[in-house]
């Protein structure tokens, strides 16, 4: 019997559990698209429960596109210029499973989050997602 390695999904929602406490939040970020309008319920010649959206309107979702799909902050004490302050910084995780791809734009917008000064990376485990923010 072969065994089935996790899904995005469940690596997503295993990273979400193991390090959103303490100074540590991730939130889902959901991308991409639906339509919003008035719902009617289909003719009967569709299948049962179908709707039909009049005027129709695409609605974009989530950051924007390549966007990770956690997203959340670090809150982090900084040096001897604010002594005792802290400050939230901005973290991305884009969780792929074992064989996932990264999309140009998925590798764009991480680049610009640590070029930025914030905490991102790809993540295919709990592992990789505690050395990109650093709490390994």
């Amino acid at each position: 019997m072969a065994i089935r390695s996790a899904s995005e999904t469940e690596i997503l929602k295993k990273i979400q559990i193991a390090l959103s406490h303490g100074d540590t939040r991730l939130w889902r970020n959901n991308n991409g698209e639906a339509w919003a309008g008035y719902a009617i319920p289909a003719p009967p010649r569709y299948r049962p429960g179908a709707i039909v959206i009049e005027r129709p309107v695409r609605v974009n979702f989530g950051l924007c596109a390549g966007s990770a799909d956690l997203v959340g902050l670090r809150s982090v004490r900084v040096t001897q210029a604010m002594v005792g302050s802290y400050v939230a910084v901005f973290a991305g995780v884009e969780v792929k499973s074992a064989t996932g791809s990264v999309k140009p734009d998925q590798a764009a917008w991480v680049g610009f989050v640590e070029q930025a000064g914030g905490y991102g990376g790809i993540a295919r485990s709990v592992e990789d997602a505690r050395v990109i923010l650093r709490l390994s």
